[in-house]
Parts: structure tokens; C-alpha cells; sequence
């Protein structure tokens, strides 16, 4: 399953200028990189992310699936900010241990 042209590219582009931080967070927790220092995301089909970190000592690719898979397409920003937030309380629990 693919979206359509030009509406993976405009989410990446979107996502790496806008909310790094939100991408960040995801790739922690749902690519289990803990470590990252910085992530980019490359690529977002319905089941999955594609996304580079960054690590102490060498970049890495992490591919994250999506279950279920993002179905309606009008679904993405929703589920991305979904995943951002569990992500995110994921970090603050781990971080307050």
C-alpha cells in the first residue's frame, strides 16, 4: 500500500522542518534508539516509517511499522500525533525513574 505521489514527500518534508522533535521522540521509543541525538524522517508508507538517527558514534536506519496501517489517508496527522504523545509519556516515565 502507497499514498499517493507527492503526499509522502510533503508529510517527510513537513515533519523533519516543523517537528523534529516530535520525529525524535518516535524513533526512541517505537525504532527502540533511546540513544539518538537526532533523527530525520526519509520516508512514510501507510505501514511504516523510514527514519535516519543520529548516534554518538555513527548514523543509523531504523524502519518503524505502523499497526494498523494508516487507512483512511486523512488518518495520518492523527496518527502521527498519537504516536508523538505515547512517545513522548514513554520518555518523561523513563526519564523520572
Amino acid at each position: 500500500m502507497t499514498f499517493p505521489a507527492g503526499f509522502a514527500e510533503g508529510i517527510v518534508t513537513h515533519m523533519n522542518e516543523d517537528h523534529s522533535d516530535a520525529v525524535l521522540a518516535i524513533a526512541r521509543v517505537y525504532g527502540q534508539v533511546p540513544e539518538a541525538k537526532k533523527a530525520r524522517m526519509s520516508a512514510i508508507t501507510p505501514e511504516q516509517l523510514d527514519v535516519e538517527v543520529v548516534l554518538a558514534d555513527e548514523v543509523r536506519r531504523v524502519t518503524i511499522r505502523i499497526e494498523p496501517p494508516i487507512v483512511p489517508l486523512d488518518s495520518v496527522r492523527t496518527r502521527l500525533v498519537a504516536m508523538t504523545r505515547s512517545a513522548r509519556a514513554a520518555l518523561d516515565r523513563s526519564s523520572s525513574r
